[in-house]
């Protein structure tokens, strides 16, 4: 219960100070607590999604879905462990190398804390998906704000944490934010294309 208390009281000192988060995370410590935020994360992220998707759902043609909703909380509960602590290492993975092209001295267990911290966006990327569902226009902006947020949490760890240069690890930022909006805008561009293409393959009927 103490533990579940702490990643809530980090989850609003990540949101509303990083700065002062990361500039006094310890380096001690292992993987559990790293672990346990993430999965945290994980399951509200990957429960909203679900509901989100589940609710715009067209009742006509997926009936069987509907009538099993219920098996979602199951199959969440049973998967989010796992896909979580995959996401973790992976993070983790992508943060090191970042922060050692910023100039950045660090290793796996601190580098795993600041991925888990970083991981803090996943629910509020599932909530504000929503608006994907409704308008990708408006989703392509939701994408741009929360991966403008996940980068200001980053830049704040690896320059509060390590005393990395402010402006090399700026541009180094921006650069990846740029790279991953791209991918997201061609990810969003294929569905979009795919989407239209299933429609143009339906029969149609004349009288």
């Amino acid at each position: 219960m103490k533990a579940l208390k702490q990643v809530v009281i980090d989850t609003f000192a990540t949101l509303l100070s990083p700065k002062a988060y990361f500039s006094t995370l310890p380096k001690e410590g292992g993987l559990w607590y790293p672990i346990l935020k993430i999965i945290i994360y994980g399951f509200f992220a990957m429960f909203i999604f679900s509901l989100v998707y589940i609710n715009m759902l067209d009742t006509a043609k997926y009936t069987v879905i509907k009538n099993y909703v219920w098996l979602i909380p199951i199959i969440i509960s049973v998967l989010s462990p796992f896909i979580s602590f995959f996401i973790l290492i992976l993070e983790t993975m992508i943060f090191l190398i970042i922060a050692r092209l910023c100039g950045a001295k660090t290793d796996f267990i601190t580098g795993s804390k600041i991925a888990a911290s970083l991981a803090v966006t996943m629910p509020l990327s599932s909530i504000l998906g929503y608006f994907n569902l409704i308008s990708p226009a408006m989703g392509i902006v939701i994408s741009i704000l929360v991966g403008t947020l996940t980068i200001w949490i980053a830049y704040n760890a690896i320059v509060y944490k390590f005393g990395t240069n402010k402006k090399r690890t700026a541009t180094l930022l921006i650069i990846f934010l740029v790279i991953l909006l791209t991918l997201n805008l061609i990810g969003i561009g294929v569905a979009k294309q795919a989407q239209t293409n299933q429609l143009l393959q339906q029969p149609t009927f004349n009288d």
